[in-house]
């Protein structure tokens, strides 16, 4: 129980630290705003969101053939 509370202990100041790191970094800071930029970008193009399905049905069609059902 005690080696529990340890992990435990130990997750929490890791992500503490995770943390202080992503909101004091100014490169993460500007790599996380421009992945949610292009991310909502993306989203927001219909025409690119049915591509990517149908590409990523395709690919997945394309790998496992016997399971596929008609």
């Amino acid at each position: 129980m005690s080696r529990l509370q340890g992990l435990q202990q130990q997750r929490m100041k890791q992500e503490a630290v995770v943390r202080q790191f992503e909101n004091s970094n100014e490169g993460y800071i500007k790599i996380r705003k421009t992945v949610e930029e292009k991310v909502h970008s993306v989203l927001s193009d219909r025409k690119m969101v049915l591509k990517l399905a149908f590409f990523s049905s395709s690919e997945s069609m394309r790998k496992d053939q016997d399971n596929i059902v008609l």
